[in-house]
């Protein structure tokens, strides 16, 4: 689990707030990125490995999910932050 962003939103009342803001941009190309990973890996799951297929899409699915609350939270971040209550991330999808 990644905190390195918590912490610097809590550091945002003695820090200008929009330099914080700006730090955590980079986390949208890291979902993202994140995501697009797991989409990979259940490509042709059961072709690969179907003994095991099961097991790795539960475990797809809480990565998806933990995806998903990193993207909920750096919209809630951003809005306390001032930048904005609109987020151009697309959600992740969920099963």
């Amino acid at each position: 689990m990644q905190h390195e962003p918590v912490i610097r939103l809590l550091a945002a009342d003695i820090v200008d707030p929009a330099a914080v803001a700006e730090g955590l941009r980079a986390m949208d190309a890291e979902i993202a990125s994140a995501v697009a990973g797991v989409e990979a890996a259940e490509e042709g799951l059961e072709a690969r490995v179907p003994h095991r297929a099961a097991l790795l899409r539960t475990n797809h699915r809480y990565a998806r999910r933990l995806l998903e609350l990193q993207r909920e939270w750096l919209q809630d971040a951003r809005r306390v932050l001032g930048a904005g209550a609109a987020d151009d991330a697309p959600p992740v999808a969920r099963d």
